[in-house]
């Protein structure tokens, strides 16, 4: 999973102060069910 898509290219930026940076990005919240079930299905940490 990427967080940006191929359709929306590079990943945003803005200047300041002559510097390039990047924008902050919204991530989903991990589903902690799923990681919990695969840890009991015999995955390790």
């Amino acid at each position: 999973m990427y967080l940006l898509s191929p359709e929306e290219g590079s990943a945003p930026r803005f200047r300041l102060d002559g510097h390039e940076h990047l924008r902050g990005v919204a991530v989903a919240a991990p589903d902690l069910a799923a990681y919990g079930a695969l840890l009991a299905a015999g995955g390790t940490r």
